[in-house]
């Protein structure tokens, strides 16, 4: 007698408590047009990155330096439903003798500045690759470049803690301040067309008149670390240093006053951005993730740093920038992999608030088809008034569970098909699916069956989804099994037959597998030493009523 198959019921959780905010919905918007991996840059370092400083003429053009060479790439936004696509440089720049350290376009975007870590300039005419001009005035690493807003005169700050301003026109350069700081410089631009702003590992910020540079600066503000990169919000600057993010306001007096500090990392920020479009300020760093900070005023006009977004990443973010009209955001790595992100077309639901959904949705009619089948005349249009006795209502269920459908891995378990079965649960990309059949393949005693006699492809697929959801307390048990599976049946024979890419998977999973038990056994310590302090709180507690 054989049994009748029953489906396969996914796995059920309970729901968030927590809903998406406004906020979470327009950055989960932007969609992710590239993601040049490890591999694909071939381990080099990603210095810097720049969009074209302009929202009007070419705000979707973009370069970045990654080891000896400069891309060039021009983004588009992805339509709503598009899959995720790579997009290539259109232009590659390997003029460098050295690595590149520093790029910066011109507002126009026709011309790009690059800088090397021998303190070698580059002038570069971006739609025939020409070099217009060379500059070797500078010592050491070039580290930043900002051109003035009539688009001739550029300034640049570098290691040798010099600063100087050329002009495109001119061989040399036309002004130079020599030990403008005790140590590296790292960020510089223009405050208008007579005033330079400049920031230093020397924990220094300091404001230049570049019509009376031998009168040393202007001011200059002390910070409680080096800093690495700073915005302009307005009449306010944001400085990173180290961790923390401080905020400077310069007055009509050309002061620097300090308004507040916020440590909202662990450890050192490398840069920080104002989109201007959506108000907000964005901060990435040596945390691995971006934060996405919202900017308010209190009375007093002290400014209030709030995190409203944040994204994690799989490395350390070395640089980062976002265009003008604030589209497309993009992100360097420490590995050389670079990270690209763009704002679908639509808008239309970002721009309405859930109050105004209500009311257009309660105004605007909704057309429901009223039209009838073949297969409601031809049971007869009273049918379903007929109440069914007992017994026909459970053989008509009975029938209706027979006759549903079962899907492809349903199919596979049916016929004991258990390898496909697992391959084509993990392609619905629905983890509560792949749970629960990793469960039913537990229960039969078939997980070694449905695991066994994979190739590196098929055997990938699995490492993705154990990777992917290891860290997630629901799926933990399961997948703590299933990983010592694939180690004692995959370690010994690919080590053996030598593919460099199945070792690496096996290490991989390895090496998560070691991590999440060493998390877990710091847990259980906490969780002693918490059980120790809230019984000796208790007796405390307990003798002092006596």
């Amino acid at each position: 007698m054989s049994l009748e198959f029953h489906k396969l019921k996914p796995k059920r959780f309970a729901k968030k408590s927590f809903k998406h905010s406004q906020e979470s919905r327009y950055w989960k918007k932007f969609q992710s047009v590239l993601l040049e991996k490890e591999g694909d840059a071939g381990g080099m370092l990603r210095s810097d990155l720049s969009f074209c400083p302009s929202a009007t003429d070419k705000p979707n053009l973009f370069a970045t330096a990654v080891s000896a060479r400069v891309d060039i790439y021009r983004l588009t936004q992805p339509e709503q439903g598009d899959e995720e696509n790579e997009v290539k440089p259109v232009q590659k720049i390997q003029k460098f003798k050295d690595i590149a350290t520093a790029v910066q376009l011109r507002q126009d975007g026709n011309i790009v500045l690059c800088g090397e870590k021998t303190g070698k300039i580059q002038l570069v005419e971006l739609q025939n690759k020409f070099v217009l001009k060379t500059y070797e005035e500078h010592s050491n690493q070039i580290n930043a470049f900002a051109f003035k807003s009539t688009m001739r005169e550029f300034i640049v700050a570098a290691n040798d803690t010099n600063i100087k301003v050329f002009d495109i026109l001119e061989q040399q350069s036309v002004l130079s301040i020599h030990g403008a700081h005790s140590d590296n410089i790292k960020r510089v631009r223009y405050l208008d067309d007579t005033h330079i702003i400049s920031a230093s590992a020397d924990r220094t910020v300091r404001l230049w008149d570049i019509r009376a540079t031998g009168q040393g600066p202007l001011d200059s503000v002390k910070l409680s670390l080096g800093a690495e990169d700073f915005c302009m919000v307005g009449k306010m600057m944001v400085v990173a240093n180290g961790p923390v993010l401080s905020c400077l306001e310069i007055g009509e007096d050309k002061k620097f006053k300090k308004l507040a500090e916020y440590q909202s990392f662990q450890r050192p920020v490398m840069r920080v951005r104002w989109d201007a479009t959506r108000e907000r300020l964005l901060a990435a760093g040596l945390d691995s993730q971006m934060k996405v900070f919202s900017l308010e005023h209190t009375e007093e006009n002290t400014p209030i740093l709030k995190v409203a977004y944040k994204v994690k990443l799989p490395e350390e973010v070395s640089c980062l920038d976002i265009s003008l009209d604030g589209n497309h955001y993009a992100m360097g790595l420490a590995t050389g992999a670079l990270v690209i992100k763009s704002k679908q077309l639509s808008e239309e639901d970002d721009k309405e608030t859930d109050e105004q959904k209500l009311i257009k949705n309660a105004l605007q009619s909704s057309f429901v088809s009223k039209a009838k089948g073949y297969k409601y005349f031809y049971r007869g249009q009273y049918a379903s008034l007929v109440l069914p006795d007992s017994e026909d209502t459970a053989v008509v269920a009975e029938r209706q569970a027979r006759m549903a459908k079962l899907m492809p891995y349903e199919q596979s378990l049916k016929r004991f098909e258990y390898r496909n079965a697992l391959n084509q649960a993990i392609s619905t990309a629905n983890p509560e699916v792949v749970l629960a059949l990793i469960e039913e393949l537990i229960e039969r005693g078939a997980l070694e069956r449905a695991l066994a006699g994979r190739d590196v492809k098929e055997l990938g697929k699995v490492m993705e989804f154990i990777r992917w959801k290891l860290a997630d307390h629901r799926y933990q048990g399961v997948l703590c099994e299933v990983a010592r599976v694939l180690l004692d049946m995959y370690s010994a024979p690919i080590t053996l037959c030598g593919d460099k890419e199945a070792i690496k998977m096996i290490n991989e999973l390895r090496d998560l597998v070691e991590r999440d038990i060493k998390v877990q056994v710091q847990l259980k310590e906490i969780g002693g030493q918490l059980d120790l302090m809230f019984r000796m709180a208790s007796a405390v507690t307990q003798a002092r009523a006596q």
